[in-house]
């Protein structure tokens, strides 16, 4: 599976309103740069 993390367009969204469905995991690793890039965004 491949895509990407928008981390300079954070919004939040109602996951249940929308049904939306788990479609796999991300790993650790691709979590853990993307919640630094949006850290870096946020600051």
């Amino acid at each position: 599976m491949h895509g990407v993390v928008l981390v300079n367009q954070v919004r939040m969204m109602d996951l249940r309103a929308r049904l939306a469905k788990r479609i796999g995991l991300a790993a650790d690793e691709v979590v853990e740069e993307a919640l630094l890039r949006l850290q870096a965004v946020v600051e």
